[in-house]
């Protein structure tokens, strides 16, 4: 019997240690796989989080990320949707401050309702003071026609730098990495000046977004703007670029 009961003790083992791999994976994956730009396979572990999750507070995190990756992959009217019914359950603090800014931005992709979507941004500009949170103002506010305070709100964007920030609380915690920020805020601003006038100043920016190795809405939009830039041909020089440091005030 002996050798039996550690056999069936090792076997246990063995489903323990293979079920908490999957439940570790379900739950870290989506993330993962986000961060490389896979957005339909994210959403289809969120999708799984939000129908089978343990606990309403996993479920809860399931549907936004769901929301998330509709809004990367560009379906505006489904991350809206989402977004809207999750807002309407009353999500904790820190999940609140992600719907605010998602819902803000899908509203200024679909041009719609910009009085709302400057109430989301202002909302979580007091709570998240980071540059492309306050692009996301300037863009609702210049729609709205306060074009001297999206100027401002613009200007004070440009000069911040992207940070990275977490925000703690019971039930989730809202990541935003540097690089996504930095990415957004570029991405925001690009868009901006086109709106302003001043596609010149915004062309680098769309460019750089435009490379960018993680494809999303953002890439797509951006090259979708360069092609509507009437820009002069760059000036071509013979003389032999410098190799000595140059220093640019930004």
């Amino acid at each position: 019997m002996a050798p039996l009961l550690l056999l069936a003790l090792d076997l246990a083992a063995i489903a323990l240690f293979v079920w908490l791999g999957v439940r570790i994976y379900q739950t870290i994956g989506p993330a993962l796989w986000a961060a490389r730009g896979r957005h339909d396979r994210a959403r289809r572990l969120y999708d799984r989080m939000a129908h089978k999750g343990l606990f309403a507070s996993t479920r809860r995190v399931g549907s936004y990320g769901v929301a998330i990756c509709d809004l990367q992959l560009g379906r505006f009217e489904e991350a809206l949707r989402a977004l809207t019914a999750l807002d309407r359950e009353g999500p904790p603090p820190e999940l609140q401050l992600g719907v605010d800014v998602a819902i803000g931005t899908a509203l200024l992709q679909l041009d719609r309702d910009m009085e709302e979507a400057r109430d989301r941004f202002e909302r979580a500009s007091h709570r998240l003071r980071q540059p492309d949170v306050l692009l996301g103002l300037a863009h609702a506010e210049l729609a709205i026609g306060n074009e001297e305070r999206a100027l401002e709100l613009a200007d004070e964007a440009a000069q911040m730098p992207a940070t990275a920030t977490t925000t703690f609380g019971r039930h989730a915690l809202l990541r935003r990495s540097g690089r996504m920020v930095e990415h957004s805020t570029d991405f925001l601003l690009g868009w901006f000046l086109t709106k302003v006038g001043r596609d010149e100043d915004a062309a680098p920016l769309l460019e750089e977004v435009s490379r960018w190795p993680v494809r999303s809405w953002l890439t797509d939009k951006a090259q979708t703007l360069l092609a509507a830039m009437d820009l002069p041909p760059a000036e071509v020089t013979e003389e032999p670029p410098s190799t000595a440091a140059v220093v640019i005030d930004r």
